[in-house]
């Protein structure tokens, strides 16, 4: 297997998800793999992070999504969406430590309770005995491991992130077992079956995209002031009654239409809830748009608007555009902030501001796409005027490129290992 390098029409992509307990060693495996950089210093991943690689195999191009999820105890109730069109998994333990292979049960327990069911093949799983340069240190016989792997029907392998041993060939194989399933699948069942993984390759030009920018937002604010119904409102027109409050992050996107250009919008729901305070600065990352919103029948809502605030503009680009949305106006009977002071606070702080109806669906399109109109207007269009036009402005593109949730996060996974 190696490196892609020419161009193609067409590439398979393959999610694959690296977990196991916290201090195996899964991200300096995945930044030795992808990067050929070992962290020394111990950071403990923040909920998730990514890493992407192209690969060459048997003529077709692989681009491999790694997904590096935490393995602290405290995120266990979001890591099941991470799951989510996994088609491959590495399940890593350090081998001189035994409580982290007698973990193993636990987390291949998990990964199967919560993989994706709509995944035509069956998950590659990859055991992965990590630390091999501790030979003097090493706990773990590696007949145990080759046993229970051969039990569960795993792939095993032994590695060190550190001296590099064995690093590219673990995930070499995951790849190529998954793609070998693609194969026997596509055989028993038809060429139809490959094309579930199978994607085009997108040419960035504007005659090739079915939308001309892409723009990441994010939807903030206390929990219960009613984001997602907001969301979901704006983007298939329901409304839910119970309220079922977001576990760590929630996605959705729309198209729409600005001065004759189309504007992808990428809007993460972000929880509001205080356990999950230290994921959302990595939540915020890359967004060009916020929509902070508080419940008109909930001061408490309102009052805790700066603190939302300054939370954003310390994670966010300075040039960030921010809507205020007072929701709930269908509430009238128990209204307790005024618009006056809603109004007095948005232009103290320079914000745009509406108030809001999920219910009723009053002015539930207006906040998102004055967002997008904002963003575009104050970012976009001063960088296509050129760099003078800009005042500063960095958080757009130029004609022809796009503001892409993707690439960014991909761009934050780059950095060294050990940045903060």
């Amino acid at each position: 297997m190696a490196d892609a390098r020419r161009s193609y029409d067409e590439y398979y992509r393959f999610k694959v998800v690296v977990i196991g307990d916290s201090g195996v060693g899964k991200s300096n495996l995945i930044s030795r793999f992808t990067r050929n950089e070992f962290c020394l210093e111990y950071e403990p991943t923040v909920a998730i992070n990514f890493a992407n690689l192209a690969l060459q195999l048997e003529g077709r191009l692989i681009k491999v999504e790694i997904w590096d999820i935490a393995g602290s105890e405290r995120f266990r109730e979001i890591r099941r969406s991470y799951y989510c069109e996994a088609v491959g998994a590495v399940l890593v333990y350090d081998v001189s430590n035994p409580s982290t292979f007698d973990n193993i049960a636990r987390w291949l327990k998990e990964l199967r309770d919560h993989a994706d069911p709509n995944i035509r093949i069956s998950i590659s799983i990859m055991l992965v005995g990590n630390k091999t340069d501790l030979k003097h240190l090493h706990v773990v016989a590696s007949e145990d491991a080759q046993g229970y792997a051969e039990k569960e029907k795993l792939s095993y392998i032994e590695t060190s992130a550190l001296d590099s041993t064995n690093v590219k060939a673990a995930f070499h194989m995951i790849v190529k077992d998954i793609y070998r399933k693609i194969l026997i699948k596509t055989l028993i069942s038809g060429p139809e079956e490959a094309k579930f993984f199978l994607k085009k390759t997108i040419n960035v030009s504007a005659a090739h995209r079915n939308y001309d920018h892409k723009f990441k937002v994010v939807l903030m604010g206390d929990s219960d002031v009613g984001k997602s119904n907001l969301l979901s409102r704006f983007t298939q027109n329901e409304f839910c009654s119970e309220s079922n409050p977001t576990i760590g992050i929630d996605f959705a996107a729309r198209r729409i239409q600005v001065e004759g250009k189309l504007i992808k919008a990428h809007i993460w729901d972000i929880a509001g809830s205080e356990r999950f305070h230290k994921l959302r600065s990595s939540y915020c990352r890359g967004a060009v748009g916020a929509i902070l919103v508080y419940d008109v029948s909930k001061p408490s809502t309102f009052d805790n608007l700066a603190m939302w605030l300054k939370e954003l503009r310390d994670h966010t680009y300075p040039s960030i555009r921010i809507v205020l949305v007072g929701n709930k106006t269908d509430l009238k009977h128990l209204r307790a902030v005024a618009t006056d002071d809603a109004h007095r606070f948005s232009e103290k702080e320079g914000l745009s501001y509406i108030e809001t109806s999920a219910l009723d669906a009053t002015n539930v399109k207006a906040p998102f796409q004055m967002i997008v109109e904002d963003i575009y207007r104050t970012i976009v269009k001063k960088l296509i005027s050129g760099p003078e036009e800009a005042n500063g402005e960095t958080s757009g593109t130029k004609e022809g490129k796009i503001i892409d949730v993707l690439a960014t996060e991909e761009s934050s996974a780059e950095k060294s290992c050990c940045s903060p």
